[in-house]
């Protein structure tokens, strides 16, 4: 038996359904596809996989791949076989790409494994073609198929390609020699979960219910093809490189923790997709921020887009052919808001970045030339962030009524969110850091406790700090400054924290505003509901001390009360002061990195 190769292609990616015929349409939310434009792409059906095998390898080798008679054993079969003939990578399908596989090749030439748990994984598999172990592996499925074919036997699979036995092989493999260090990459856990999630979420792409409506991530939707890059096709005009985040331990939780899940994110090594600018031909928007090209939604990965899709999902928002348009609009239109439009840290960390990301891939000029779609209820105090931070002229700002109409475009410009599940890519820093800032070097100095007393009795669904008296009278005590940001201009908010080496206040917006400080800062928050804050720290390089209320009660307007014991407030500020000692001592203020990077 001889074993051929026809190609020698290094950038494929193939995955293997026998009992699903996936398509282009599929692709589009198939995350090995939209996120990674450099590769090939291809899943394989049982026919698809036949004939591969028929023009590759000749009639035996197809014969062994019919004979087999369990769909997983013939996936395995068929994505060694595949990886031998022409390289590149070989997918398990119980796993989700949710970044750029380059990050995980660290070498083109070596076979890649993943080690997870002190095993072997065969749930991806990256080498060069005609590689000589992959080779082997394939034999050995072959030997193994001819011994049950022999006794008359369907396969076993725990016998025949399960992970135990691919283990097995992969570990004899390297007692026998056949494969040393020299010879393989390590893909180790937490690298491989930073790029792709073992779950089963893209097996349901065929199984949409009757009459619901079909959903695109919009990363699938525009062209891959760099040939059509002209006007007139859906395309990317502009990307950022993803990054991957290491595994971060700059935080501190004070007493017990009550929602580990705030800082899980920050125990996992985080791979971050390419940011990209989109052009879109041909939309509507209708309700926060949804996309649609005609019946199909473009879904924007994001905890946000979720939210818009639920909505309209629940009828809480009409659908654009149950609204009347408002207008159609020829310009290109920047449509970068989304849910959180109305809530200054949604604007903080999701609209104002995305549209950073616009300016800063397509060019001040360019951008502002261009039209913001953003809704007639918008506060103020959303557009003078937009003229603040990115010079967006009044004249250039579509209003639209979200609740009762919706907008058609014919030339959308649409950027992707800034993170990864509020994990979060430097781009923040490198903007929010340094836009308007006239002294880049200065060190900060201040500490501040940011004060939430604006809150009043007739107000529903608010947070209210039963010891924020207390709390701040402590802070003064201690030398803190006690700021109300909504008293000062912007201008004077973000020199404020740009001067800030310490910050401390109730969880919230205000607290979010420790973006306007490339150099980090030591920042404590009471009672934090999110993860925000700390993923924020990450890029930032704060130091994050938190803390969550002893108690909560609930009023009938929803406002929630919460406190904490005095013992706990004391050693709240004793280890925010001590962390800030340490920043002092260890010259972490004196660091102007992401400036030299960025500049």
């Amino acid at each position: 038996m001889s074993l051929q190769n026809s190609k020698a292609i290094f950038n494929n990616i193939r995955q293997c359904r026998p009992d699903r015929v996936y398509g282009t349409n599929e692709y589009r939310n198939i995350g090995f596809y939209n996120k990674n434009r450099t590769y090939i792409y291809k899943s394989y059906c049982d026919q698809e996989a036949e004939r591969f095998l028929l023009e590759n390898f000749g009639e035996y080798i197809a014969s062994v791949y019919n004979g087999i008679n369990i769909p997983q054993a013939k996936s395995d079969f068929f994505l060694v076989a595949s990886l031998y003939c022409e390289g590149g990578i070989s997918a398990d399908v119980c796993s989700t790409c949710t970044s750029l596989v380059d990050q995980l090749i660290k070498d083109q030439g070596k076979l890649h494994l993943v080690l997870e748990s002190n095993e072997f994984q065969k749930k991806f598999l990256y080498a060069a073609p005609k590689n000589p172990v992959v080779k082997k592996y394939l034999e050995f499925l072959i030997s193994k198929y001819e011994e049950f074919s022999s006794r008359g036997e369907q396969i076993y699979y725990d016998l025949f390609s399960s992970q135990k036995v691919f283990d097995g092989f992969v570990k004899q493999a390297l007692e026998n020699n056949l494969l040393n260090g020299d010879d393989f990459v390590v893909i180790d856990r937490d690298a491989y979960r930073a790029v792709i999630d073992n779950d089963l979420s893209e097996e349901v792409l065929l199984d949409f219910p009757a009459g619901s409506r079909k959903k695109y991530s919009v990363r699938g939707v525009v062209d891959r093809d760099s040939d059509f890059s002209s006007a007139g096709f859906d395309r990317i005009i502009g990307a950022r490189e993803g990054v991957v985040l290491d595994k971060s331990s700059n935080y501190e939780i004070l007493g017990e923790d009550k929602h580990p899940s705030i800082t899980i994110d920050l125990r996992d090594t985080i791979g971050i997709p390419n940011l990209e600018l989109y052009n879109i031909n041909d939309v509507t928007i209708s309700g926060h921020g949804c996309v649609w090209k005609g019946d199909t939604f473009l879904k924007l990965e994001s905890y946000l887009s979720n939210v818009s899709e639920g909505e309209m999902e629940a009828g809480f928002w009409k659908s654009p052919s149950e609204l009347p348009p408002v207008s159609y609009v020829e310009d290109d239109v920047i449509v970068a808001f989304g849910a959180g439009y109305g809530c200054y840290g949604h604007y903080l960390v999701d609209e104002i970045p995305r549209l950073a990301l616009a300016k800063t891939l397509l060019g001040a000029e360019s951008f502002g030339s261009k039209k913001i779609l953003v809704t007639s209820d918008t506060p103020e105090w959303g557009v003078n962030l937009l003229k603040f931070f990115l010079d967006i002229e009044e004249s250039n700002i579509i209003n639209f009524d979200h609740k009762s109409e919706s907008i058609n475009i014919k030339s959308s410009i649409i950027p992707n969110y800034v993170h990864k599940s509020y994990n979060f890519h430097p781009f923040m820093k490198e903007f929010f850091g340094y836009v308007k800032n006239d002294n880049p070097q200065r060190v900060p100095h201040r500490r501040i406790c940011l004060s939430r007393k604006a809150w009043e009795p007739q107000k529903l669904n608010q947070r209210v700090f039963l010891q924020q008296e207390e709390f701040e009278e402590m802070a003064k005590s201690r030398g803190f400054e006690i700021i109300s940001p909504e008293n000062l201009s912007l201008e004077d908010q973000v020199t404020l924290l740009r001067e800030t080496r310490c910050q401390i206040g109730e969880h919230g917006s205000a607290q979010h505003a420790s973006i306007y400080n490339p150099r980090g800062a030591t920042v404590g928050t009471i009672n934090p509901l999110t993860e925000i804050q700390c993923n924020l720290g990450r890029i930032y390089n704060d130091r994050n001390i938190i803390t969550f209320a002893d108690q909560e009660t609930n009023d009938d307007k929803n406002n929630k009360f919460f406190s904490l014991e005095k013992s706990k407030l004391v050693g709240f500020f004793d280890k925010v002061e001590e962390a800030d000692e340490k920043r002092i001592y260890e010259g972490i203020q004196g660091s102007a990195f992401y400036f030299d990077k960025f500049r």
